[in-house]
């Protein structure tokens, strides 16, 4: 847990870190998202500030330290960290998923997103659709690949570049990594999509 949240900082299995100096200045004046920020704008302003957290780890030798000798490394879906973590170390990686399988991130773990019938992210639209909504779907499909691959990698491909993560590995191989996306929303509760076998439950 980084140092700027401190609602668990007591409890016995956290381990706190220490966060940048800017990521904690950003925290400090942030008073929520701005209003007509596009897509890949918005993808990048939340990866500098996922990367900034992950820097905070990364600079922690003793936590570095306690994570070799895990089994495993656990992720939150939406921060892409634990990919780079785990592959670091080798360890299998699980990630628990609380949001939508269709957030942006799902493209690093392979996950299918068709446009065709798989409402995509922010589109605001439901698995039944017309054919002008089709059309409105793809375009957010496009809108959220592109914002992905221009917006939420390049901050992330720095900071392996910087740590010599994997350096035999491309950045989306090593975001790729994982091995098993527990979610904990009921596919019955979201929309029909093709899922990969043994790699969800």
């Amino acid at each position: 847990m980084g140092d700027t949240e401190s609602y668990v900082s007591s409890h016995a299995n956290v381990r706190v870190y220490k966060t940048p100096k800017a990521f904690s200045e950003i925290m400090l004046t942030r008073r929520g998202p701005k209003k007509g920020l596009d897509v890949v704008t918005e993808m990048t302003n939340v990866a500098e500030l996922m990367t900034m957290y992950c820097e905070g780890v990364m600079n922690n030798s003793e936590l570095l330290n306690e994570m070799k000798k895990a089994d495993l490394i656990i992720g939150d879906s939406l921060y892409m960290c634990s990919s780079l973590i785990a592959i670091k170390f080798s360890l299998p990686h699980v990630v628990i998923l609380l949001e939508t399988l269709s957030l942006p991130t799902m493209r690093a773990f392979g996950v299918p997103l068709p446009p065709s019938y798989v409402p995509q992210f922010k589109s605001s639209l439901v698995d039944k659709m017309s054919f002008t909504e089709r059309l409105k779907n793809l375009f957010h499909w496009v809108l959220v690949y592109w914002a992905f691959y221009r917006g939420m990698v390049p901050p992330f491909n720095g900071l392996k570049e910087r740590y010599n993560i994997a350096p035999d590995k491309s950045i989306y191989e090593a975001l790729g990594s994982v091995d098993l996306i527990v979610s904990q929303k009921p596919f019955d509760l979201e929309y029909p999509r093709p899922l990969l076998p043994s790699k969800y439950i």
